[in-house]
């Protein structure tokens, strides 16, 4: 087994048993069993490399959002990092039959593929774009508070308009009623208007 192919060689033996199982099984095995899982482990590989090139991308697209992109750009690592992890489940697994020839074929393919290896930097990357959704959440985060706080201090000098509008009428129409308790006349002014 290759990064690019897979070749197996056999030849006849002196045990008619052993030959009749090259001449007839194992054609059928080999067209079926193992070269399934040589195009599956190699299905894999080209999988998280894809992946792989989508989280550089996306981490350089990072370090040039505005403010007002952080949620879309959130959303995008977030679907990103939803589908690595997706795959991660539905496409990776250690053992692919309950037959052991077949599983020692598998590891063999898996190992010369260098798909533990890709694994791992398949994780690193879903790592660092965790970390990078984290801080980009953050700061969205960051953004949606300062939004509310701006709202709520709108709300608060509304409300303290409008109870200094209040107690100034109020005050004014108190002093209004002591100053004619005080002098026992009514206060009235000569507006042509009332």
């Amino acid at each position: 087994t290759s990064l690019n192919a897979t070749v197996c060689c056999a030849s006849l033996t002196e045990n008619e048993k052993t030959n009749e199982f090259f001449r007839t099984t194992f054609p059928s095995n080999l067209r079926e069993t193992y070269l399934q899982l040589f195009l599956l482990r190699q299905h894999q590989r080209y999988c998280m490399q894809k992946l792989q090139s989508l989280y550089a991308a996306a981490g350089s697209e990072l370090l040039g959002v505005k403010n007002e992109d952080i949620a879309g750009a959130y959303q995008r690592i977030t679907d990103l990092r939803e589908r690595g992890v997706s795959f991660k489940l539905r496409c990776m697994f250690s053992d692919p039959a309950t037959v052991e020839h077949i599983n020692e074929y598998d590891r063999f393919v898996r190992d010369n593929l260098h798909i533990p290896r890709t694994m791992r930097d398949f994780e690193d990357s879903v790592d660092q774009l965790s970390r990078a959704a984290a801080a980009l959440k953050e700061k969205l985060e960051a953004q949606e508070q300062k939004k509310r706080d701006e709202r709520q201090k709108r709300r608060d000098n509304v409300i303290l308009v409008f109870t200094a509008v209040w107690t100034t009428i109020v005050g004014f129409s108190s002093a209004w009623e002591i100053s004619e308790t005080l002098t026992g006349q009514s206060i009235w002014f000569d507006t042509p208007w009332i």
